[in-house]
């Protein structure tokens, strides 16, 4: 457990949770308001635009850092 075991476990946890937190909130805006309120209403564009970018921010980082893995170019 060296080589910075702690804070690859920490990474992870925190881009699944940033994952699991961008996919619910989408999926909020989009169960309990209809698809026109969430697209014309300000609020819910930058809500969306937000909670979606971190849901492909996440999803993006974990596949970059299985690919670095996988090459044998882990930190």
């Amino acid at each position: 457990m060296s080589n910075g075991f702690w804070s690859q476990a920490d990474a992870y946890f925190f881009r699944l949770l940033g994952l699991f937190l961008g996919f619910s909130g989408c999926s909020a805006l989009l169960i309990n308001n209809p698809p026109s309120q969430v697209f014309t209403n300000p609020y819910g564009i930058v809500f969306f635009f937000l909670f979606s970018s971190l849901a492909i921010y996440s999803v993006l980082a974990i596949i970059w850092d299985i690919l670095k893995i996988k090459s044998g170019k882990q930190r």
